[in-house]
C-alpha cells in the first residue's frame, strides 16, 4: 500500500492510520516510489491531451520538471546522473503549450567541447520567443559509487554557449538551435571515473523547459579497455541511460 500524509487541506494521521489498518509504516525513498506518481501525471495528460503521443507526453513531463539542489549541500545543484529533471510539475505538464527535443543530451566522453541540437516546438497559433540559458549542477566520480563517499557531488562546472541567445518561432512552427558544453577547467583523476553534468534551460514567459546533459570527463572509452566487463556496462548506463 501506497501512502502520503499530504493533501491540499489537511495532513491525514499516518500512525492512527497504521494502527487503525494493523500495518507497520517504512519511510522509504527512490525510483520505485515515485513510478506511480509519475504514471499517474501521465494517465492525467493522457486524459485531457488525447491527441498527444507517448513520446510527447513524456517530453512534457520530463521537460517541464524542476531540478532541485543536493541536500547535503544546497549550494550545488543535485547531479543529472541522480534526479534526471528533477521534482516532476503536474500542472506545468499539463498546461504548456511547446516541446523541445532531444529530452536529454548524452555528451558521452569527451575532454573537449560537445556539439547537440535542439529542436523547440512552438505548438500555439501566436508566435513566442524562447530564450536560452545554463544551469550547471554537481559533478560525480563513478568510483565512488561502491564506497561510503556514494553520492558525493562536487562543484565540477561546465559552460555553455548557444548558437543565439533567443529566437522567434511562429504558431505551428519549429526551430532548431545549437548549444556547446565545453567540460569542467580542471584536471580530473580518470581513475575515479568523472563525470560532469547540468541543464539547458529554455524560457518564454511562464514557461521554463530544462534538458539535462551528463559527459565524462576524458576522451574516450578505450583507455578502459582492460576494465572488467560489468564495470564497462555499468559506465554506459551512467552516460546513457540513468536520465
Amino acid at each position: 500500500m501506497l501512502v502520503s500524509d499530504f493533501n491540499l487541506t489537511h495532513k491525514i494521521p499516518l500512525i492512527s492510520l497504521a494502527k487503525e489498518l494493523l500495518i507497520e509504516l517504512l519511510v522509504i525513498s527512490g525510483t520505485s516510489m515515485s513510478c506511480p506518481y509519475v504514471a499517474g501525471v501521465y494517465a492525467l495528460i493522457s486524459s485531457q491531451r488525447p491527441t498527444l503521443s507517448v513520446h510527447e507526453i513524456y517530453a512534457l513531463i520530463q521537460g517541464s520538471a524542476s531540478p532541485i539542489p543536493w541536500y547535503y549541500n544546497p549550494s550545488i545543484l543535485s547531479s543529472a546522473a541522480q534526479q534526471g529533471t528533477g521534482l516532476v510539475n503536474a500542472v506545468s505538464a499539463l498546461k504548456w503549450e511547446s516541446q523541445v527535443l532531444p529530452t536529454q543530451l548524452n555528451l558521452g566522453f569527451s575532454s573537449t567541447t560537445v556539439t547537440r541540437n535542439l529542436t523547440i516546438t512552438n505548438r500555439t497559433t501566436r508566435s513566442k520567443t524562447y530564450t536560452f540559458s545554463h544551469r550547471p549542477a554537481g559533478g560525480m566520480q563513478y568510483a565512488e559509487f561502491a564506497t561510503w563517499q556514494y553520492g558525493m557531488m562536487y562543484p565540477w562546472y561546465a559552460s555553455t554557449t548557444f548558437s543565439t541567445q533567443s529566437i522567434l518561432i511562429q504558431g505551428g512552427q519549429s526551430a532548431t538551435i545549437q548549444v556547446s558544453v565545453a567540460p569542467p577547467d580542471f584536471t580530473p583523476n580518470t581513475q575515479l571515473f568523472p563525470f560532469y553534468t547540468g541543464y539547458v534551460v529554455v524560457n518564454n514567459n511562464y514557461e521554463t523547459y530544462t534538458i539535462p546533459y551528463v559527459g565524462m570527463c576524458f576522451a574516450s572509452r578505450s583507455k578502459y579497455s582492460n576494465t572488467n566487463k560489468t564495470f564497462r556496462i555499468q559506465l554506459r548506463r551512467i552516460v546513457y541511460t540513468i536520465i
